[in-house]
């Protein structure tokens, strides 16, 4: 197992329990304690527009601390995530068949574009499964009155990012990627047990 950790812009939205790279962490960090106990090996990469961390799979409950580690003082850099360097070091580093959890999420149509084909290129070799962390703001704004123009037209751009957005996640599953999509804080759960079902239905 290989979790990937989004630390660019979008993951420094926040929400009621920190951002949603902090709700990604949490989840990282329980994910995989549960695979380590499941007798998996299991390793956690960080990025944005530069891989920001890389630790191999490793075995035994006892290397969850050298995951806390590489992850414990993770950070939003405020730059859009550039998926294709983090695939490249995949690419190179990771031959044997995985299951990659990927804890990030889509923007704007040509840069979802681009993820959904790394994506897809991954799934070749290895089993995917994205877990899109909504943007609580976004879903805000879309159930506004606007009052003004301006309020209106921020409705409009608010529209079209989530329409894209959800385009894009159906193209992944379309592709046979897993995707989960999920409120920030409410990760954790979800996570898990989607992990656990694709353990049960021996796809790992």
């Amino acid at each position: 197992v290989m979790i990937l950790i989004d630390c660019g812009r979008l993951m420094g939205s926040l929400t009621d329990t920190g951002s949603k790279l902090d709700c990604a962490v949490d989840a990282a960090l329980n994910l995989s304690r549960v695979a380590l106990q499941s007798g998996d090996r299991c390793g956690v990469a960080a990025y944005d527009r530069a891989v920001r961390g890389f630790l191999p799979p490793q075995s035994g409950i006892k290397s969850l601390g050298h995951i806390v580690q590489s992850v414990y003082d993770l950070q939003t850099q405020w730059l859009e995530a550039d998926f294709t360097r983090i695939h490249a070091e995949l690419q190179s580093r990771q031959s044997k068949s995985s299951l990659l959890v990927i804890l990030s999420d889509l923007s704007d149509a040509e840069s979802s574009r681009l993820q959904c084909t790394a994506l897809r290129q991954l799934s070749r070799r290895h089993l995917v499964l994205f877990a899109a962390l909504r943007t609580p703001l976004l879903n805000r704004v879309a159930n506004e009155q606007p009052q003004t123009v301006a309020e209106g037209a921020r409705q409009a751009v608010t529209y079209r990012l989530i329409r894209d957005r959800d385009e894009a996640l159906h193209a992944l599953q379309r592709s046979g990627i897993h995707v989960l999509d999920v409120e920030p804080h409410q990760l954790t759960l979800p996570l898990i047990n989607q992990f656990v079902d694709l353990r049960q239905r021996n796809l790992l």
